[in-house]
């Protein structure tokens, strides 16, 4: 795509080609793809600075080992927590793909629908969401934890501000949530 943008007008964007090319994640491109460039497009013959620019990344690419399987890590599920059928729900399930089946895990202890997840270092963290009911109707700024091992909850420290429809990131160790919306606001912020 940068290269077919430059050709479109060369004379007046081959100046930005370097900073495009430092702009596209460049080892996500198959090596294959990339050496064709390499031999064959003369917008690259013309630009020294970004042929070797490609260049190095390709040799970097060639001498890459590829990764070895990740090891077994014990039973993978997948969970599915709170929702909601006329009302929030309370509940926790997880399917086992192996086996084929669905296993009914403990309550969350408060109804909840429209929460983020993630898993970290092998526990469940269920952040936000809403209690929706015919008694309630509020946003949760809730961060609860699920222990696999003891089936059992804890919750923990509260979000700063209550989001339902939040996303959950986890990045070197934390949990962060993004977005989401309390009420008519929708956030544009992240903790």
């Amino acid at each position: 795509a940068c290269i077919d943008w430059v050709r479109w007008d060369v004379e007046s964007r081959a100046q930005y080609f370097h900073a495009l090319l430092n702009a596209v994640h460049i080892y996500a491109l198959p090596p294959t793809f990339l050496k064709r460039q390499l031999q064959s497009c003369p917008i690259l013959s013309k630009a020294n600075s970004c042929k070797d620019f490609l260049s190095k990344i390709f040799q970097d690419m060639a001498l890459r080992k590829p990764l070895p399987p990740a090891p077994h890590r014990g039973t993978q599920l997948i969970y599915v927590a709170g929702g909601y059928k006329q009302h929030s729900l309370d509940s926790l399930e997880a399917f086992d793909p192996r086996k084929n089946v669905w296993i009914k895990l403990a309550d969350m202890g408060s109804p909840c629908s429209g929460l983020g997840a993630c898993v970290l270092f092998g526990l469940l963290y269920t952040v936000g969401g809403r209690n929706l009911s015919l008694q309630n109707n509020m946003e949760s700024g809730s961060l609860s934890c699920y222990n696999p091992m003891t089936n059992q909850w804890t919750q923990l420290a509260p979000l700063n501000t209550p989001r339902n429809r939040v996303g959950v990131g986890v990045i070197d160790g934390s949990i962060y949530a993004v977005g989401g919306s309390h009420a008519s606001t929708h956030h544009n912020s992240v903790e």
